[in-house]
């Protein structure tokens, strides 16, 4: 902001940075009291930093969005009895070592076959341009389907059983 009078810029007195034609610090995002003496906090354009994008500001209030907890959730493959967790948001599945489930064994598996989303509480099946297809139930996965215990998934020659604790 130019004050006329002196033809100066007027500085936040906390960054130093200049301030705007509103009085306002786009430095610390502060603006001048109505006194003119010193910035203090815009309460109505300052966002609480401290949660998460799962919360919502409304009005200045910060409200909590209820979302489900994550749940606990796992494939096994009957034929090997190894069990893959894949209770995280994302697992990825493929023959490359470098996938949450790397089926390296089976050669009709692609690098990056598949993936498992978990999203507010349920397990959701992705085909990622896989050569073979992913099957879930013995049909092809076209588009994203949601995933329910006891589902077979087959990847290659690989089958796998959907299981969740609760």
């Amino acid at each position: 902001m130019i004050d006329m009078a002196t033809r100066s810029v007027k500085r936040c007195r906390i960054c130093n940075s200049p301030l705007t034609a509103a009085g306002q610090c786009p430095g610390c995002d502060n603006r001048k009291n109505a006194k003119g003496k010193k910035p203090v906090a815009d309460q109505a354009v300052k966002k609480d930093t401290t949660h998460t994008d799962e919360n919502k500001a409304v009005q200045g209030q910060v409200l909590a969005v209820k979302r489900k907890p994550p749940r606990r959730a796992f494939l096994l493959n009957q034929t090997t009895a190894d069990r893959y967790d894949v209770s995280s948001n994302v697992t990825r599945i493929g023959r490359e070592r470098n996938n949450s489930i790397a089926l390296s064994e089976d050669r009709y598996v692609s690098r990056h076959h598949a993936w498992i989303l978990q999203a507010q509480g349920s397990f959701w099946l992705e085909d990622l341009g896989s050569t073979n297809t992913t099957l879930l139930n013995g049909k092809p996965v076209k588009e994203r389907s949601q995933l329910s215990t006891g589902d077979k998934l087959t990847l290659g020659k690989t089958e796998l059983i959907f299981i969740t604790d609760n």
